[in-house]
This record gives C-alpha cells, sequence and structure tokens, in this order.
C-alpha cells in the first residue's frame, strides 16, 4: 500500500470532494487482502458522514461478492468511476459535461452511483449531476427521494439549482418540482424579510393573521348578516410562507358560517391582489376594524397600511 494508512484513506473518502480522486490514486495498486482492510475499516467508521457514506455505498455496490482477482478488477473499475467524477472538478462546463457523459456510458459505473443515491441521504453535487446525465428511469428514481428533502433543506435545494445546467426532457418533471420548491423556499425567505422590514419579525421567524372585513354587509336579513371577509395568513417557518382568501361569514345571534377561496398572487403583488379582491365583490375593507392575531392591529400598524396600498416607508 503506497504511504498513505488505512485511518488516513478513510479521511479521504470523508472529505469527498477531489479527496475522492486522492483516494482512488492512493489505492489504484491494492491487492485483494489491502481492498478487504479498506472496506472493513469503512464499515466500522461513523458512515452518517455523507461523503463516506456515499463514496462506501458506491464502491460496495462496484465489488459486490467478487473474490480474488475478480475483486482486484472490480476495485479497478469502481475506482475509475470515483476517480473520474472528481477529476475535473476544475474544468469548464463543456469538460465537465463531456466527462459525465463519458462515465454515464458504463452502465455498471452508473448503477453503483444509483444504488448510493438510494441508501445516502445526502448526494455531492457531481453525484447528482452524473445521474441527471444519465438521466435513465432508474436515475430519476433514485433522485425523487433527495427532490423531496430539498423542499425543507436550502443546502440540498442549491445543488438541484446547480445542476440544472444538466437538466434534459427526461428530466423535465423532476425540475418542475425543484423549481417549485424554489419558489416557495424563496417565498417564505421573502415573508421573513417582510415581518423584519415592519420590525415584527422575532427569533427568526415572521408570524401573523390578518382578518379584513368590508366596511358594509352584503346581504342583511332578520336576525343575520353577511359580509365579504378577507384573510391574510404569514408564516415564514411554513411553506409556502403567506396565503390570502377571500370569501363570505354570516352571522347572527346564534351561529355563524363561512366559506372562502385561496387567492394566488405573488407577495410583492398582495395589496394590489386585496384592492383586486375588493374590487371583485364590489366592497371596501374596513382597515378600522381590522382583527389581527398573535401582534395587534396598534403594533402591526405599517404592515396593514401597507396592505392598505400605502408604499412601505424606508
Amino acid at each position: 500500500m503506497p504511504a498513505f494508512n488505512r485511518a488516513s484513506l478513510i479521511d479521504l473518502l470523508r472529505k469527498g470532494g477531489v479527496f475522492w480522486a486522492k483516494f482512488a490514486h492512493a489505492t489504484k495498486r491494492a491487492d485483494e487482502r489491502e481492498i478487504r482492510a479498506i472496506m472493513a475499516s469503512a464499515d466500522r467508521q461513523d458512515t452518517e458522514c455523507n461523503d463516506l457514506r456515499v463514496a462506501f455505498i458506491y464502491l460496495q455496490a462496484m465489488l459486490g461478492d467478487a473474490t480474488g482477482q475478480e475483486l482486484v478488477t472490480r476495485w479497478h473499475s469502481a475506482i475509475t468511476g470515483l476517480d473520474g467524477i472528481q477529476a475535473y472538478q476544475f474544468a469548464s462546463r463543456k469538460q465537465k459535461a463531456m466527462k459525465l457523459a463519458q462515465l454515464s456510458r458504463d452502465p455498471q459505473i452508473v448503477a453503483a452511483w444509483q444504488a448510493a443515491a438510494v441508501g445516502a441521504e445526502w448526494l455531492p453535487l457531481d453525484v447528482l449531476s452524473l445521474l441527471l446525465v444519465d438521466a435513465s428511469e432508474a436515475s430519476v428514481d433514485a433522485l425523487l427521494p433527495h427532490v423531496a428533502r430539498a423542499g425543507t433543506d436550502p443546502d440540498r435545494l442549491a445543488l438541484f439549482e446547480q445542476a440544472a445546467r444538466f437538466e434534459t426532457p427526461p428530466t423535465s418533471l423532476l425540475f418542475a418540482r425543484v423549481r417549485d420548491q424554489l419558489s416557495t423556499q424563496r417565498s417564505s425567505s421573502a415573508v421573513l424579510a417582510l415581518g423584519e422590514q415592519f420590525g415584527l419579525a422575532t427569533r427568526e421567524r415572521f408570524r401573523l393573521t390578518v382578518e379584513l372585513r368590508a366596511a358594509k354587509p352584503a346581504k342583511r336579513t332578520r336576525g343575520e348578516q353577511t359580509y365579504d371577509v378577507a384573510t391574510v395568513t404569514f408564516d415564514s417557518n411554513e411553506t409556502p410562507g403567506f396565503t390570502l382568501s377571500r370569501g363570505q361569514q354570516t352571522t347572527s345571534r346564534t351561529s355563524s358560517s363561512s366559506w372562502s377561496r385561496a387567492v394566488s398572487c405573488s407577495l410583492e403583488s398582495l395589496p394590489k391582489a386585496l384592492a383586486r379582491a375588493a374590487k371583485q365583490a364590489h366592497v371596501t375593507w374596513d382597515f378600522g376594524s381590522v382583527t389581527s392575531r398573535p401582534i395587534g392591529p396598534k403594533r402591526a400598524a405599517a404592515l396593514l397600511r401597507w396592505l392598505e396600498g400605502a408604499r412601505p416607508s424606508r
């Protein structure tokens, strides 16, 4: 074995990135005994480490149950894939795409990376990119759980955003989900920024429900009144970060009933959407008797003025 001990070799796998290529170069002449020792040592390590776990599952899949010279032959193929996926780390986009396309033509290597994607919680960008370039049904299926996890993890979602240049027709539906999640996540971040702008965010969270009622009832009968209503809900910890709905509420001395439907709009156009909803219902929202919780109307006055159509002060 070259000048690395096994602990140093496992540390290269744990570090990931270009260190995988260094691992491949250090172990390219390993014999059967050394290969088994490396794999046993990796198996004993904490495989919760993302890069180590991905590499270990990949190597396991490549080696299978081979023994003797067959194990050595498979090891050489395995480290070729481990080295190849990192060797172009600082290459141009065109060179990267060409290298990934070359690797994707080896079904054994692709299948092993698919196994790593299924068995690991996290994928490095280059492994993600390889499976996107392959774009087979098996690769897309292996990536779907990672897309789902990315919905609540900005770092994971950022990886898919970086890999978007490898989008192809077979992966278009997958990236449609990624774009939806990016939009939702950015909406939540924008809601927090809005709360901070108006001094309403606490402990990195902005949460507020605003209930508006029309200035005059839409219908009044004996003992009952029906008002047009609108509700705006902000919560930067939820996805989406805000919702707008409008409907009607009927109240009497003994009962209350209501209906509502969601109104689609962007955060920036929320005041215009409220005004448009009022126009469609032929009403005027009564901001003088607005209800808001858990932050009261007095403290939320600046935000309520923004909802009413006033420009926010800088």
